[in-house]
């Protein structure tokens, strides 16, 4: 439509230049009055022009989650033009949106021999398994499942099959108390066949293990996973880890401390007669024997020591009748085991995380055993791919000291650990190189805070 108008326009001036060189009168226009014409007809075209362009604008659809701001109406050229549409614009949103919820997934290593199955994830030499459901900040080691438990393996090369057998430490029959085997990823731990691990919520459950077998709070469990990797080839891991929030494992028969107990920090030995104990314990690293003495109630026996009635303890047999967990003063850790190694959280045994004042950049981890008075273990600082290792024997600096030596590729030298409070939770010290040079080390249990301040024994 407005090239049209145009068109008409120049018609029109080329009509009166027609008339004026066929010689019809008509009046002569001055400079002044053509420039006057030629802008009066500028005028008329751009009205024009701007009416129509307006007139083309339509509504922009408006998102409902937006709100719409005031409406603005164009103000109409000379000569009027036909009534003008209403728009609005959106103002643009002012917080994001919402991003997709992500599934939560932990990383365990674990232990494992023989095969040639590999992780996705490359820790630990490839050998992990994966907790749906968790957050790498809820995996510790040793690992301890709080309310609820989920495991898979995700490996490079897919295998025929992965079997879990959960084992109860603490049971006497040596039959696992769950299996499963699974032919296809992600090889869930309570599924077959499924595309997403489920989780196990013990009170959901009923506090039992999907075949009906309790699950027992406080309770050691091992699991051992057998991958099937061809007809004739297999790769076997296992880990140990730990119960809470189910229910109590049920006391069965009688109680009997009597005998030798490898503790924490002492030997003891006892003797019982009907409900009443006896005997002496020596510190790690000491020679005199110390009274004890008291009585067995179901499975705890409780009493003193040192012939002082207020310098209590309080023991508890597990069913297995092989460890109790205990306490002296009613607040620092007495906990021991008929032979063997330490459970993990009793004395130096567990998993352990670390910081030397010479490796911000790489804070190392530690797997500690106690056997008695000796420690052993193996240890990851970040920077070499093979983990160093340690030994050492509590008693020479202290009963709650370790000192001894440590090795990692190429560079060795010396240790030495003291317990924070008596409570197997936090412990500082230090490393020695073979140079001599002397740096500062703590360490601290998975799940909680390392010491104030964490380096000066």
């Amino acid at each position: 439509m407005r090239s049209s108008k145009i068109i008409s326009l120049f018609g029109l001036l080329g009509m009166a230049i027609l008339i004026g060189a066929c010689g019809n009168a008509a009046p002569t226009l001055s400079d002044a009055d053509r420039i006057a014409t030629r802008v009066a007809e500028d005028r008329a075209v751009a009205s024009t022009l701007t009416a129509e362009a307006v007139a083309a604008v339509t509504d922009t659809p408006v998102p409902t989650t937006y709100t719409a701001a005031p409406t603005a109406t164009a103000v109409p050229t000379n000569p009027p033009a036909a009534a003008t549409p209403t728009y609005t614009v959106a103002p643009l949103p002012t917080t994001a949106p919402p991003t997709p919820t992500q599934i939560v997934i932990g990383v365990l290593p674990i232990d494992g021999g023989g095969g040639e199955a590999r992780s996705i994830y490359p820790a630990n030499n490839n050998q992990n398994v994966v907790l749906p459901g968790f957050s790498q900040a809820e995996v510790q080691r040793p690992m301890i499942f709080r309310d609820r438990i989920n495991m898979s393996v995700a490996l490079v090369q897919e295998p025929q099959s992965v079997t879990f057998e959960i084992y109860d430490n603490d049971a006497e029959s040596g039959n696992p108390v769950y299996a499963i085997t699974d032919g296809s990823a992600p090889f869930c731990l309570f599924d077959v066949n499924a595309t997403q691990c489920p989780v196990l919520t013990y009170a959901q459950n009923g506090y039992r293990w999907p075949n009906g077998s309790p699950i027992y709070n406080g309770a050691n469990y091992n699991v051992q996973i057998t991958i099937q990797e061809t007809s004739d080839n297999q790769s076997n891991w296992n880990f140990d880890f730990a119960i809470q929030g189910a229910q109590d494992r049920p006391v069965v028969g009688g109680t009997d401390f009597g005998g030798r107990w490898l503790t924490n920090f002492a030997t003891v030995d006892l003797q019982q007669s009907g409900a009443q104990v006896n005997g002496t314990y020596v510190w790690y690293g000491g020679q005199q024997a110390i009274a004890i003495q008291g009585v067995v109630s179901g499975s705890t026996l409780n009493g003193f020591f040192a012939g002082d009635a207020s310098k209590t303890f309080s023991f508890t047999l597990d069913q297995s009748g092989q460890r109790f967990d205990g306490n002296w003063g009613g607040q620092y850790q007495w906990c021991g085991v008929r032979s063997g190694p330490l459970p993990y959280g009793c004395g130096f045994s567990g998993f352990w995380e670390s910081m030397g004042d010479y490796t911000p950049d790489y804070p190392p981890t530690m797997q500690v055993t106690q056997i008695g008075n000796q420690v052993q273990g193996t240890f990851q600082n970040g920077v070499f791919d093979a983990p160093g290792t340690f030994q050492g024997t509590i008693g020479p600096a202290g009963h709650y000291t370790a000192v001894g030596t440590w090795n990692i590729d190429r560079f060795s030298g010396q240790f030495r650990w003291t317990l924070v409070d008596y409570n197997s939770q936090q412990m500082r010290g230090y490393s020695v190189n073979a140079d001599g040079s002397q740096h500062q080390w703590c360490s601290w249990r998975s799940g909680l805070s390392q010491p104030a301040p964490c380096f000066g024994e």
